[in-house]
């Protein structure tokens, strides 16, 4: 049967390309230098990396340049970032194995107060030093955490498992232990280096560097950085702030918390967690520019924090680093003055990238924005086989300049605006019209969103105020009538054509597609364009004298960043909408630059705002969170809160479900957040995007994770030959030409698919593009496409 379906697909393949091949006349190649395969040349959107602290850096941009010069304890395995392998520890933690362990215990106390049970004493030894109400019940009960000293003199954050009133009071307490047996050698037995800027080697890696590492983060908790990924799961909190209550013995308590959170063990790293946090979502933290390990030996050189938890040096009861280190704005890493550099770096400022990963930085121009990496002579992982040596980003925000510099072949790989496509593809075919350049199509999931805010209440000084009937409104949205009469106001199929070119999706709430596991339910409901029922929910919406917003009507200004065109198309769709009811409804649209636009909703100016999100981690805390809760990145802004009157519900749903282990009951309590969003529409999903890759066929070894902050290069190389000699000699390992090597293998794992997001990989799906990759047609799945134009490249070697 195998052998009659290749046949048969290879006769389909041979009909198709007799129909193709009188219309195939390739044009000039574009004009170009000879392929330099040492050095990979990146054309990216405007200037650039803000950060060079692993700790600090919270943006795409700072993650590209630590994502390849610094190693994680743990890393994602291709495309799964759902799966995991070891980096610079050697094992990848699991129950199996016995390295993720739950620590449980039960005690009674008599003398509790469950209204404050700090200070309580309890039948083990151990003493209470504070709390956190999960609940919001004011009471302490199951699904709080408690901070308590142990027996042994250790500091230890339990959550709460199980709660009796008693008498006397008896909880089940639980805590999660995750042991890491740290590298310290390569395959050859040498030492782990950490190389700095000009390649020298100030230090080799340990188990001390590692503990250091997650320590330095919780102590210098800077705002704006993506620390709060190690508080929540190891002591429920969002922050340090908890502990600084103006009692120095808080602080210390913090130290100590610290301290027993994150220990070392012979060899051995032991991370302990204060609740049940989502395991793969801890991996997927760990395995990211947050969780790369520093040399503690460098760190303390440049005046970073020196790692004594408790030192006390004016004896006024604070641990030192928590006045001096935690929360400010720049460490060492990020110095802005320049710095004496050896020879072949240069630096605009002091940034400092010291790691033991494939590269280092040695150029980091914010004058003529460009940065240049370098080989890493020393990495642990070595060198064998192809790789890039050298590698050169130019961060060209004008977009004309960057596509003539692409199509010049000066540079390999370019960012392309989803506006401009068509500049680079034929209407027809939908292909690029420069032969040898590549564009890979349908890369999902995103694990992004982007959606409408609606700002519950506004500052009613605001100039952008909502005016109906006589009257100022600045609770406006506070109205859910008025939220829904606009959420149906928008059209995603038209939406998702005019401004995506039908490549993106939605879906009906913050539970985007990709996330693991899958908790969105599409029977709770959502919205989309509904003529009647918006005209019902405005009937419904009431101004202070009675009236409906139908009857009078209303003026609304909605604004949008400068040069989102997404943006843009959302806001004139909606006030089309409005248009078409009737002359009272006015809904006016208004440019606004990208700083001020970002001042204004943070300062609950805007009506309406629209803004994305992109994950930290693939759970669905890191969407419920953001977009739900009362503490939410965009909630808050949007005064969708318990104290403006929306209730602690969706706030104990979401702290809840973070607790508890993935299944049914997880999913219970998601389900019902949905619901919660449903009545409530607080905001509108607007599309969760689907992406494209744009490069010259002379660019190998890229694959697509989607947790990914940037290009992982050390995967890449560059090579002058045809993009669909994929295979040899050798299954998956390309010759020197396009043939029925090439052929066969595509038919052998024909209808291999691109990873599902939380399911076993198709093992059909192997290699990367341009290296043993099974979809040269770059379009995320082998079918004929492949086939045909591998055909169509037949005797091929260093042409598209």
């Amino acid at each position: 049967m195998k052998k009659l379906s290749l046949v048969s697909a290879f006769a389909v393949a041979l009909m198709l390309v007799t129909l193709l091949v009188p219309t195939f006349t390739p044009s000039a190649m574009a004009q170009q230098p000879p392929v330099d395969t040492t050095t990979m040349y990146v054309g990216t959107i405007g200037w650039g990396p803000r950060r060079a602290d692993p700790v600090r850096a919270y943006d795409t941009g700072s993650g590209e340049l630590i994502f390849n010069v610094y190693d994680t304890l743990i890393f994602f395995k291709g495309e799964a970032y759902w799966d995991f392998e070891p980096c610079l520890a050697t094992n990848v933690p699991s129950r199996a194995e016995g390295t993720i362990v739950d620590v449980t215990k039960t005690v009674t106390s008599t003398d509790v107060n469950l209204e404050d049970p700090t200070g309580s004493t309890w039948s083990d030894g151990s003493t209470c030093i504070g709390w956190v109400d999960n609940i919001v019940d004011g009471k302490l009960g199951a699904g709080d955490v408690m901070y308590m000293i142990e027996p042994d003199g250790s500091y230890r954050t339990w959550q709460v498992q199980s709660f009796s009133a008693g008498p006397p009071v008896t909880v089940t307490l639980i805590r999660q232990k995750w042991i890491f047996h740290i590298r310290t050698t390569d395959a050859a037995g040498n030492p782990i280096y950490f190389v700095d800027e000009g390649g020298s080697i100030v230090d080799t890696f340990n188990v001390y560097d590692a503990e250091y590492s997650l320590k330095r983060g919780l102590v210098q908790d800077q705002y704006g950085s993506p620390m709060w990924m190690f508080y929540k799961p190891m002591f429920d909190q969002m922050n340090s702030d908890p502990w600084d209550t103006g009692d120095p013995a808080d602080a210390m308590n913090l130290a100590h918390l610290i301290d027993n959170a994150i220990e070392v063990s012979g060899n051995d790293l032991i991370i302990n967690l204060g609740i049940i946090f989502p395991e793969v979502a801890f991996k997927q933290i760990l395995s990211q520019t947050w969780g790369a390990m520093v040399s503690k030996e460098f760190s303390i050189s440049i005046g970073c924090w020196n790692g004594d938890l408790y030192e006390d040096t004016d004896g006024n009861g604070y641990p030192d680093w928590f006045e001096t280190i935690r929360h400010a704005s720049r460490s060492p890493y990020d110095r802005t003055a320049t710095i004496p550099r050896p020879p072949g770096v240069y630096f605009t400022n002091g940034y400092r990238y010291v790691g033991t990963g494939p590269y280092r930085v040695i150029t980091f121009d914010g004058v003529g924005y460009k940065v240049e990496l370098e080989k890493n002579p020393h990495y642990w992982g070595g060198w064998e086989g192809k790789h890039l040596d050298k590698i050169v980003i130019r961060y060209i925000a004008d977009w004309t300049a960057r596509k003539a510099a692409f199509l010049a072949g000066e540079i390999d790989v370019c960012a392309v605006p989803r506006a401009q496509i068509f500049e680079l593809l034929d209407p027809v075919t939908g292909e690029p019209t420069t032969p040898g350049i590549i564009t890979i199509k349908r890369i999902s999931p995103a694990l992004s969103m982007d959606a409408i805010h609606f700002t519950f209440t506004l500052d009613p000084t605001t100039p952008y105020m909502p005016k109906a009937g006589g009257y100022d409104l600045p609770n406006f949205f506070n109205d859910t009538h008025v939220r829904k009469a606009f959420c149906y106001a928008f059209d995603h199929a038209k939406y998702i054509h005019d401004a995506w070119f039908d490549e993106a999706i939605w879906r009906n709430n913050m539970l985007v597609y990709g996330l693991v596991p899958d908790y969105y339910d599409p029977t709770c409901g959502g919205y989309d364009i509904n003529r009647d029922l918006a005209i019902q929910e405005l009937q419904q919406a009431k101004l202070p004298d009675g009236r409906s917003l139908w009857e009078t009507g209303f003026e609304l200004t909605l604004c949008y960043n400068t040069g989102n065109d997404q943006r843009r198309i959302a806001c004139e769709m909606i006030q089309s909408f409005f248009a078409s009811l009737g002359t009272r409804f006015v809904v006016n649209v208004l440019e606004i630059d990208w700083p001020t636009y970002l001042d204004l909703f943070e300062t609950f100016q805007l009506p309406i705002w629209s803004i994305g999100w992109l994950a930290d981690f693939a759970d669905a805390d890191n969407f419920a969170r953001p977009y739900m809760h009362s503490h939410g990145d965009f909630a808050y802004f949007q005064n969708y809160t318990a104290d403006n009157g929306w209730g602690s519900r969706k706030d104990e749903l979401i702290d809840m479900a973070l607790k508890t282990p993935d299944g049914p009951q997880r999913a219970a309590l998601y389900k019902e957040l949905q619901q919660i969003y449903y009545r409530d529409a607080p905001f509108l999903p607007l599309v969760i995007p689907i992406g494209r890759r744009w490069c010259w066929y002379w660019v190998k070894g890229w694959y697509y994770n989607a947790l990914y902050p940037a290009q992982y290069y050390y995967s890449m190389y560059k090579e002058d030959t045809c993009w669909y000699n994929i295979s040899g000699p050798t299954p998956g390992v390309p010759d020197d030409v396009t043939n029925m090597r090439d052929v066969t293998y595509l038919l052998l794992h024909f209808n291999a698919k691109a990873p599902e997001p939380g399911k076993t990989p198709d093992p059909k799906w192997v290699g990367t593009y341009g290296v043993g990759g099974v979809d040269p047609y770059g379009d995320r799945v082998c079918n004929m496409r492949d086939v045909t134009f591998t055909i169509l490249h037949f005797n091929h070697r260093n042409q598209p």
